[in-house]
């Protein structure tokens, strides 16, 4: 069936934090570009997909604004390497929206965060002229199923198929999520422990799988800079631009000092405060008194 008589427009998106993006985030966009590429012949979403991006900021987790990620997948050449070395991707655009980003649509879109920049992804396949009718979420093993209690009231409502099942009541997505698949450890203590096998032993090579954001940060947060530069090489980052990378997130990860308020010093000059004129008692008195006289003042008259 060609594209006019199919009448389908399928989206495939993505979430993330990609905070540092690193080399497992680059293999979930091949897999999202790699499903787009399989769609049927005549759907409309041929040639596009979407990534939403948290806008959190700390120094903990999230130690790069969402602008800068966007400017190392696009402007950097994360993507670009990417395409590069499978060609047959490189004629699907990525589009990145920061759920911070302005929304030409708000009035229509509010400002929920993800929903908001959901909304936002309607608008503009509707404003191309083919509003969407399917959306898949392509997410690494840890996460699928993460947004499905947000995403699919959203999407009923707007009458658009979220996660579409097959005959067999699976995903027809399903493919892709098995080669996001990795066996994801335990517990954060087992998470823990496994990066501090990698940070120790700097000589063990670390499967793509295991290139984690907390396991980047910890390279940094170590000072394992060569490590971390040659890790990067691959993806098409220049040494120049890892090697700056390094060195913000060293600063954006240091802790930041606690800005306190000044406490006032006690034993300094005290300062001058204006006397009452009259103590409250001789208030007092005085108006007692100047009742007094004006009562007698009005027996007088009386008589």
């Amino acid at each position: 069936m060609d594209a006019a008589t199919t009448g389908k427009n399928t989206i495939i998106f993505t979430i993330g934090r990609m905070n540092p993006p690193t080399p497992g985030h680059m293999e979930l966009i091949k897999v999202m570009l790699e499903a787009n590429l399989d769609l049927p012949a005549g759907d409309l979403g041929h040639g596009r997909v979407y990534i939403i991006m948290s806008h959190s900021k700390d120094n903990v987790k999230d130690p790069l604004i969402c602008d800068r990620k966007r400017d190392l997948l696009q402007t950097k050449g994360l993507i670009r390497q990417m395409q590069r070395t499978h060609p047959a991707l490189a004629t699907i655009s990525v589009t990145i929206l920061c759920t911070k980003d302005a929304n030409e649509y708000a009035a229509d879109c509010g400002d929920r965060f993800i929903i908001s920049q959901l909304c936002r992804m309607i608008k503009i396949e509707t404003a191309l002229g083919h509003p969407p009718t399917n959306m898949e979420i392509i997410l690494g093993s840890d996460r699928q199923g993460a947004f499905d209690k947000m995403i699919n009231p959203y999407l009923s409502s707007q009458r658009i198929f979220f996660n579409e099942l097959g005959p067999d009541g699976k995903r027809l997505f399903q493919t892709y999520d098995l080669k996001l698949f990795r066996t994801e450890p335990e517990n954060k203590e087992s998470e823990k422990a496994l990066i501090q096998h990698y940070i120790e032993n700097v000589d063990i090579p670390i499967p793509m799988e295991d290139m984690s954001g907390s396991l980047m940060r910890a390279l940094v947060e170590y000072g394992q800079k060569d490590r971390f530069i040659k890790l990067y090489e691959p993806l098409g980052l220049s040494t120049e631009d890892a090697s700056e990378l390094f060195e913000e997130l060293t600063y954006e990860l240091a802790p930041k000092p606690v800005q306190t308020k000044k406490r006032k010093v006690s034993g300094g000059k005290k300062k001058k405060t204006k006397r009452k004129s009259k103590s409250t008692k001789s208030k007092r008195k005085q108006r007692k008194s100047t009742y007094k006289k004006r009562s007698n003042f009005t027996k007088k008259n009386r008589k």
